[in-house]
């Protein structure tokens, strides 16, 4: 999962999750089609699942939850700060009392990297991820 010469581009993968109420499966897809536009190419997405709320942030209700993979040329810390941009233009209200999570996007990995190793292990990154993990 390193840099391509040949295009000049990164591998990225990231974790989804919305615990809304409403159609949290449409907050995924939201974030996906802002992060084409604003990051790169959305090159795999995993299905969406359903998971439990999991630490003390994450509220009560249920999450959907995917993992996708990204081509882009941004470093990870120009990836953390637009997907700290897509949350908040996602409606992302990080007062919320009760953790009602319109959209969080966390990078996990970067460029062969483990940014997050305690994401690697969760439920829905471990399902998600052996979806799609061929196509790195």
């Amino acid at each position: 999962m390193n840099k391509t010469e040949s295009t000049g581009t990164y591998r990225a993968v990231v974790g989804l999750g919305s615990n809304t109420q409403g159609n949290r499966a449409t907050n995924l897809m939201g974030a996906l089609n802002m992060i084409g536009r604003r990051i790169g190419r959305v090159a795999e997405v995993s299905n969406f699942y359903e998971t439990q709320p999991y630490g003390p942030n994450s509220g009560t209700l249920p999450y959907i939850n995917a993992v996708a993979i990204i081509e882009t040329s941004l470093k990870a810390e120009e990836i953390e700060s637009e997907l700290k941009e897509i949350e908040n233009d996602g409606g992302r209200d990080r007062t919320d009392v009760n953790h009602l999570i319109t959209i969080d996007i966390d990078l996990v990995m970067w460029n062969g990297i483990i940014l997050r190793p305690h994401e690697i292990d969760r439920d829905y990154f471990a399902r998600g991820w052996k979806e799609i993990k061929q196509y790195v």
